[in-house]
């Protein structure tokens, strides 16, 4: 049984370098801004950042929904104003439907399913005329919950559980920072996250593109 869309996550990947090396390229023009806020900006700054938008899972059964909520919130360190890492925490809220058979007996469930990211990024931002594109990769932990279901043959009875489990994710994407002031700044996110280990009738729905927007505020700088 195949874990992921190999094809999906090359394609999204491919997408998404190429879109941030077009943007490098318009912004080698802007070279001199660059190193005049470099000058002008501590070695090191902490941010706390946070957003909401949408998930868009990589494949999904015609009858359902095609997007879900999506939150996110970040501790945020930028060495030179250029190179970054942050510990990024996710919570995704998507609907969860699954059917199995036993015997002659069918069971439908469908539930509102939530889960969450705990992920460590790296990442690499350029000045752009007035904005601030950025690329960034990382891995870190899903904590999950699956609903499950159980059939007694001797008493014919169907049981339902929640089942737990922490996996593997990998995660890449590209964003936009937007800086209104020295202590605000909004931010646009497109994020791509795979998470591993997962059968594939899950990982088509767990698996995908997330959308975001959101601000930023300097704690230490």
């Amino acid at each position: 049984m195949k874990n992921f869309n190999h094809h999906t996550w090359k394609s999204s990947t491919i997408t998404t370098c190429f879109i941030f090396l077009s943007l490098c390229a318009f912004g080698q023009s802007q070279d001199s801004l660059k190193n005049t806020n470099a000058n002008n900006t501590a070695a090191l700054v902490l941010d706390l950042g946070g957003g909401v938008g949408l998930f868009l899972p990589a494949e999904e059964e015609q009858t359902e929904s095609t997007a879900s909520f999506y939150e996110t919130s970040y501790l945020k360190l930028t060495y030179k104003d250029i190179f970054f890492t942050r510990l990024q925490f996710s919570k995704f809220n998507t609907d969860y439907s699954t059917q199995n058979t036993f015997d002659d007996v069918i069971s439908r469930t469908q539930v509102k399913m939530r889960y969450s990211n705990l992920g460590l990024n790296f990442g690499y931002q350029t000045y752009l005329w007035n904005c601030q594109p950025y690329i960034f990769a990382g891995a870190g932990a899903t904590f999950l919950t699956l609903p499950t279901t159980g059939f007694d043959t001797s008493d014919r009875t169907i049981s339902y559980r929640d089942q737990s489990s922490v996996h593997s994710h990998i995660t890449m994407g590209v964003g936009v920072n937007f800086k209104e002031s020295e202590t605000l700044t909004i931010f646009v996110e497109a994020m791509n996250t795979h998470i591993l280990n997962l059968p594939t009738d899950v990982g088509k729905r767990l698996n995908g593109l997330s959308f975001s927007i959101g601000i930023k505020t300097p704690l230490i700088h």
